[in-house]
């Protein structure tokens, strides 16, 4: 039996169209945005480039804990984070303020040092 060719003939499938849940924008490759929070953890739901600076925008806005020594000290789940996108946390506030100190004490050595050797050259 002979097998007709309109079997082997299928249907494209459907394919679901990305859209920015915020503003509803159809997106491409050329204008998706990615959304991560600030333990480095995707944000659910697709958006556009301008939404995405916006919602991170907010994010940072709303895990804001305070500004120490010029750098900003993030919060979530009472978990502390010395800068956004980081990939460790510290349990208290204290403990974050501390390697803060120790890495701007680190920075203040460096460049001391460069200072020193820009003198002796």
């Amino acid at each position: 039996m002979e097998v007709p060719r309109s079997a082997f003939v299928t249907k494209r499938p459907s394919i679901r169209i990305l859209a920015c849940v915020k503003c509803e924008v159809k997106i491409t490759v050329e204008n998706i945005g990615r959304v991560s929070d600030v333990d480095g953890l995707t944000v659910n739901g697709a958006h556009c480039k301008s939404c995405a600076e916006e919602v991170v925008q907010e994010l940072k806005e709303g895990r804001f804990c305070e500004n120490y020594r010029g750098k900003v000290i993030y919060c979530k789940d009472d978990k502390f984070f010395p800068e956004w996108f980081c990939l460790f946390y510290f349990r208290t506030i204290e403990h974050c303020r501390a390697f803060i100190d120790a890495k701007l004490k680190e920075l203040e050595e460096l460049q001391e040092t460069l200072e020193y050797w820009k003198e002796k050259s």
